[in-house]
């Protein structure tokens, strides 16, 4: 058990490396159940190359899909979630 974390331990900074390359700011947050990444940039010019350079990029045997994703932020109106920012 002990082996199997410490091999995706380091897979895990091998494939953050790809993208800190980027910007060394970037932020991770793994979406085990969806087997996704969230990658989070401060730069918006950073994110483009990142997604230009590594979208359809072969790593460990399976392909890296990169997309852009949009934010939206939540707010409450009398205890209601409302999305702001996004179409509705």
């Amino acid at each position: 058990m002990l082996v199997v974390a410490a091999m995706l331990f380091c897979l895990q900074e091998e494939f953050q490396s790809l993208f800190l390359d980027f910007e060394t700011s970037a932020q991770f947050h793994y979406l085990k159940k969806f087997r996704r990444a969230r990658v989070e940039f401060d730069s918006m010019e950073c994110a483009r190359r990142a997604l230009d350079d590594l979208h359809d990029h072969l790593f460990m045997g399976s392909v890296i899909k990169c997309y852009f994703a949009q934010v939206t932020a939540i707010s409450l109106l009398n205890n209601v979630p409302i999305c702001v920012g996004s179409n509705h």
